[in-house]
C-alpha cells in the first residue's frame, strides 16, 4: 500500500476560466496554519465548520487580491481524512492564479490528478470502488449513468462485494478450523458448504451478467451507422443531434472516416457513429475507409443499416446486408420516403429488429427512430437504477476470477477430495474480491486508477 504523504496540497476544485464562483481545496496538516495565515486570522480554525470571511492580500506588495469565504474542516472528521480548508472566491482566472500563488508559497505544494480523493481511499473513507464511481459520476453523460455510478458512490456495490467476502470467509474458517484443530472442531458438512458456494456462485454470475449493463450506462451504447453513399447517413446523423455535424453532399464519397459523438436520448447514452458509404473504392483513402466502417461491426452494439427507400436494392445494399446478416441488434432505416418507395429487398422484415421510415434531410422519422433505439438499447441494458451493477472492466475481470477459484472450490467438494484443498481456491477467491474494494491491492493499480482522475478532486 501506498505510503500516506505528509504534504499538504491545494488545488483549484472548480472548473477553469471565468465564472461567479471558484472553490480552492487545501488538505494536509498545515492546512488550518495556511488559512490562518492567508487571512490574517486563527477564528477559521477556532470556529471548524463555520463561514468566515476575510481579505487575501499579497504577501509582497500587500495589493489586496479578493474577499474571500474559508471554512475549516478538522480532520479525521473530513471528505479525505485530514485537516481540509475550502476557499470560496470570485472566479477571475487572476484571482484564482494569484490566490493558489498566495497558497503555494505558505508550504503547500499542487495536488496530483485524483489525490485528494486517493488520500480520502488511504485513509478509508471510501474504498476503490466508490473511488472508481466518483470518476465514472464526474464523467457521465446521461441520467441513467449518473444514477448508476452514484449508486455504487452510495455504497451499493461495496455492499455487496462485502457481503460475498464475508460469506467466503466463514467458509473458510470452517475449513481451517477443522484442519488445525481436528480434534476439537469437526470438518464442516460438505452438502452445506457446496450450498453455501453455490450461492456465492449465483451472486457472482448476476454480477458478471449485470456487468454489460452498468459499462453500457457509463461508456454509451455504440450504434454503428452504415450504408451505401449518398443514402442519408451523415444527413440522418445531422438529423438526431439536430446540428450539423457531419458534411452532407451530392458528391458519393464525402464520408471516409468515422465520425463519432454522443447523443442522449430519455437518459440513454448513446455513440453515434457515422461511416464511410459502402461500394467499390475509388482511391486508396476510401478504400481504409471503408474497411474501417465494417471492421466497426465487431464492436457496435446497434446497427442503422441506411438504405435509399426511393431506389432499387442495389449491390452495395446486398453487401451491407450480407455483413451484417448474423448481427442481433440492426434496425434497417428506410430514407428518402418522401419519393416513391421501390426499394424491394424482401429480407429486410426477416432479418431486421425494426424497419422505420425517415427523410433525414427533413429531420422526419427520427422520433420513430429514437423510440426504436431504446428498445433495443433496453435489451442490452435494463437500466435498473436500484441495481449494484458493475462499473468497469477491473472489477468485471475480478469478480468472473473469483468465480473460477469459488467453482474449483466447489468441484474439490463434490469430488471427494480432501477438504482443505478447498481452503486454498477459497482464499485465492477472498483475495481477488478483495482487490475490488482496495483491500489487497498494488501500489500501480491505485496510481492508475487516480491519475485517470481530474485535478482537484
Amino acid at each position: 500500500m501506498l505510503p500516506q504523504n505528509e504534504d499538504t496540497i491545494a488545488a483549484v476544485s472548480t472548473a477553469l476560466g471565468q465564472s461567479a464562483i471558484a472553490v480552492i481545496r487545501i488538505s494536509g496538516k498545515n492546512a488550518a496554519q495556511i488559512v490562518t495565515q492567508l487571512i490574517g486570522s486563527d477564528k477559521p480554525k477556532k470556529q471548524p465548520r463555520t463561514a468566515c470571511v476575510g481579505w487575501i492580500s499579497d504577501q509582497n506588495t500587500l495589493c489586496k487580491i479578493d474577499k474571500v469565504v474559508t471554512i475549516f474542516f478538522k480532520g479525521p472528521s473530513t471528505s479525505t481524512g485530514e485537516d481540509l480548508v475550502e476557499i470560496y472566491c470570485h472566479g477571475g482566472p487572476l484571482i484564482v492564479r494569484s490566490l493558489m500563488s498566495q497558497i503555494l508559497s505558505r508550504g503547500a505544494r499542487f495536488a496530483d490528478r485524483g489525490e485528494f480523493s486517493k488520500r480520502a481511499f488511504l485513509n478509508g473513507k471510501i474504498d476503490l470502488i466508490q473511488a472508481e464511481a466518483i470518476a465514472e459520476a464526474i464523467s457521465a453523460k446521461t441520467l441513467f449513468g449518473l444514477s448508476s455510478a452514484m449508486g455504487r458512490v452510495d455504497g451499493k456495490l461495496s455492499k455487496e462485494i462485502s457481503e460475498i467476502k464475508n460469506a467466503l470467509e466463514e467458509a473458510l474458517t470452517s475449513i481451517v478450523a477443522s484442519t488445525d484443530f481436528p480434534e476439537d472442531v469437526d470438518e464442516p458438512d460438505r452438502t452445506s458448504l457446496t450450498k453455501t458456494l453455490e450461492s456465492i456462485a449465483e451472486t457472482c454470475n448476476k454480477l458478471i451478467a449485470d456487468s454489460r449493463t452498468g459499462m453500457l450506462l457509463n461508456d454509451g451504447i455504440r450504434v454503428l451507422i452504415l450504408g451505401k453513399p449518398n443514402a442519408g447517413k451523415s444527413s440522418l446523423l445531422n438529423a438526431m443531434l439536430k446540428e450539423d455535424r457531419a458534411i452532407v453532399t451530392e458528391i458519393p464519397g464525402t464520408t471516409t472516416d468515422a465520425i463519432e459523438t454522443t447523443l442522449n436520448i430519455d437518459g440513454m447514452p448513446f455513440i453515434l457513429v457515422d461511416t464511410a458509404g459502402i461500394r467499390d473504392p475509388q482511391n486508396p483513402i476510401e478504400t481504409e475507409g471503408i474497411k474501417r466502417a465494417l471492421e466497426k461491426i465487431a464492436t457496435t452494439d446497434i446497427i442503422l443499416a441506411v438504405f435509399d427507400a426511393s431506389a432499387p436494392c442495389s449491390s452495395e445494399d446486398e453487401r451491407i446486408i450480407s455483413e451484417i446478416l448474423e448481427f442481433p441488434n440492426k434496425i434497417a432505416v428506410m430514407n428518402k420516403s418522401d419519393k416513391p418507395i421501390i426499394f424491394d429487398n424482401g429480407k429486410i422484415k426477416s432479418i431486421f429488429n425494426k424497419q422505420v421510415q425517415t427523410i433525414a434531410i427533413q429531420e422526419k422519422g427520427v422520433d420513430e427512430l429514437e423510440v426504436a433505439l431504446l428498445e433495443l438499447a433496453r435489451k442490452e441494458a435494463d437500466p435498473d437504477i436500484g441495481g449494484a451493477f458493475l462499473g468497469n472492466e477491473r472489477q468485471a475481470s475480478l469478480v468472473a476470477t473469483a468465480l473460477k477459484s469459488i467453482k474449483l472450490a466447489q468441484d474439490t467438494l463434490k469430488e471427494g477430495h480432501p477438504i482443505d484443498i478447498a481452503a486454498q481456491d477459497i482464499a485465492d477467491a477472498i483475495s481477488t474480491i478483495s482487490e475490488m474494494s482496495g483491500l489487497e491491492v498494488s501500489d500501480c493499480v491505485i496510481e492508475k486508477i487516480f491519475s485517470e482522475f481530474c485535478v482537484g478532486k
